[in-house]
């Protein structure tokens, strides 16, 4: 069985391919950069992004979905669910699964939408280098339509729904090991340090990004104050990412 976990963002998605990758289940090693937090060197992973970008490009294989040793193939990336890319990954990803009649579930983790859309645009404005620049309401509306669409995408296909909660990694890991109980390892060196941040805060720095979110300089500071990271965006990036928050701001 193929099992593609797909986030959300926000549901501890990264604490879970740390878990997975320790246990030697994932089918692709996880993309990983590199930064140094305080004294110690420290690792931030977003999944397999490998699979996610061969997946928007529409240049999948079947040998990325099978292992002749391990029984079950696991890929994990949250970006499959990212409201920033109109879920074409996870479109192309479905029609080459069903085309070449493999057998897959999906994983996806829904919180209370309410707490989940504040969290995530505290994410998209601070801690993100997607440089977020509507005001809140307006972030919500468009995430709620973002998730009303993918909801209708999972209802076509073979889905396993799990509510976040505490417990969530060890309710994802027994499901995909037919366990029914696990002892979760803990990865405390993995976990990046939260900054607390007052939510009017975060609106203005919404506002702020609008005139200042094309400078690189700029942009790895408020990562480094707000997340504690010291990722540096290329000049390149920096530029069209604010550019399309920009249009995201205007047409939104």
């Amino acid at each position: 069985m193929i099992y593609i976990h797909i986030g959300l963002q926000k549901t501890g998605t990264t604490s879970l391919q740390y878990i997975l990758e320790k246990m030697n289940l994932l089918k692709h090693p996880l993309d990983k950069s590199r930064y140094t937090n305080s004294k110690e060197k420290e690792f931030y992973s977003s999944g397999n992004q490998k699979i996610f970008r061969l997946s928007k490009k529409n240049k999948l294989k079947k040998s990325y979905f099978e292992d002749k040793v391990n029984k079950n193939v696991i890929i994990s990336c949250e970006n499959f669910t990212n409201p920033y890319n109109k879920l074409k990954g996870l479109k192309n990803l479905l029609s080459f699964l069903t085309s070449n009649n493999l057998n897959f579930i999906l994983i996806c983790t829904l919180r209370d939408f309410d707490n989940f859309s504040k969290s995530l645009y505290i994410e998209q404005v601070t801690n993100s280098i997607a440089c977020e620049m509507r005001t809140f309401q307006s972030y919500k509306k468009s995430l709620k339509k973002h998730l009303n669409n993918l909801e209708n995408i999972l209802s076509l296909y073979p889905t396993k729904i799990f509510h976040y909660d505490k417990n969530i990694n060890q309710n994802i890991i027994n499901f995909i090991l037919n366990k029914r109980t696990f002892n979760e390892i803990s990865f405390h060196n993995y976990k990046n340090k939260k900054i607390s941040v007052d939510f009017d805060t975060v609106e203005r720095l919404a506002i702020k990004n609008r005139y200042l979110g094309w400078l690189p300089k700029y942009r790895k500071d408020l990562r480094m104050k707000y997340k504690n990271n010291n990722v540096n965006p290329k000049l390149h990036y920096t530029f069209l990412s604010f550019l399309r928050s920009y249009k995201r701001l205007i047409f939104n």
